[in-house]
């Protein structure tokens, strides 16, 4: 028969190998939820901040959410490292500070060249429309580095949050419960 000390010591060691495998259970969960912000098109603070949309009105932004381009971004928070009790997300995509914490001021934009667009007249092959014109580039020129003043809102999809925190509580409750009924 298992006696109360033994008992102590396995449920002892149930707890502890729970709490090395807790942290990335925690972060893992923290990351789904800072990607499903930019479903969710804001950041559920106290209720739903909703982001701010772009000025631009281009036929490029039509049915496109705001942050979102080539997906680099909405795609990016992970989980970067697990130190003892502690999970570190974040994310590596250069950008993605200034859009979580939105910036005004002035930026220097370094020298670079730009590409000069002209017409050329193609053949189709074809005897009843002998050419067609086609948009290609025809040269390049030099640009200096200049400034210019930024500002872009603050659209923050990653962070501390009162949602965020009663589910991760709830995640590490249920995780925890449920090695200690191994």
């Amino acid at each position: 028969m298992a006696t109360l000390n033994n008992i102590g010591q396995k449920l002892q060691q149930k707890l502890q190998a729970s709490l090395t495998t807790l942290p990335t259970v925690v972060g893992n969960e923290a990351v789904v939820w800072f990607k499903a912000n930019f479903r969710r098109q804001g950041w559920p603070g106290d209720g739903l901040m909703p982001w701010k949309p772009r000025k631009a009105n281009a036929k490029r932004n039509a049915g496109r959410g705001i942050l979102i381009n080539t997906g680099r971004l909405s795609r990016s928070p992970r989980l970067l490292r697990v130190s003892g009790l502690t999970a570190f997300t974040g994310s590596d995509v250069p950008y993605a500070g200034v859009h979580n914490d939105g910036f005004s001021g002035t930026v220097t934009v370094g020298s670079h060249k730009r590409a000069i667009f002209g017409t050329v007249r193609v053949s189709t092959g074809k005897s009843n429309q002998p050419f067609k014109t086609k948009r290609t580039i025809i040269g390049s020129g030099q640009v200096k580095s200049y400034q210019r003043r930024m500002n872009m809102p603050q659209r923050k999809f990653m962070g501390n949050s009162p949602v965020l925190v009663s589910i991760l509580r709830r995640k590490a409750t249920v995780h925890i419960g449920r090695d200690l009924k191994k």
